[in-house]
């Protein structure tokens, strides 16, 4: 049972490994998540991950953390929105579906520039999402 939470997060960064290799955006971007600390998955990553320049890594990383913000706040709401005899992770799906049309990620997709507007876009879009988060919270 201890190993449990280990493997579940292993297994969760595999997927993201996969979904980052073969996954690329609509608009023609990959995602690359290099704040990852395993060298190992890093070298797994796309090779449009693998030499990029400084600039552009600060932003994929800067990028990366305002997911990771995001991503706590939203877990963080959810939990406080389960019912008390539920164990699991609770995930509210209206809530999430409400969330997503906020944030209009879709529209960053369109972007035919350069990947930074993108990654930009990307945070600018999150950070209204992490706006309704706050005002759900109450």
């Amino acid at each position: 049972m201890g190993n449990a939470p280990l493997f579940k997060m292993s297994l969760l960064v595999w997927l993201i490994v996969v979904c980052a290799t073969f996954a690329p955006t609509l608009a023609g971007f990959v995602e690359c998540d290099l704040d990852l600390e395993d060298p190992n998955i890093i070298s797994r990553l796309p090779e449009q991950c693998q030499n990029v320049d400084d600039a552009t890594r600060a932003l994929m990383v800067e990028e990366a953390a305002s997911f990771k913000q995001f991503h706590q706040k939203l877990l963080d709401y959810e939990a406080s929105q389960a019912p008390a005899t539920e164990d699991e992770v609770h995930m509210d799906m209206d809530f999430r579906n409400e969330l997503y049309a906020v944030g209009e990620l879709h529209a960053c997709q369109s972007l035919n520039d350069t990947l930074n507007q993108y990654l930009r876009c990307v945070m600018e879009q999150r950070s209204k999402m992490l706006e309704f988060i706050e005002q759900a919270s109450g």
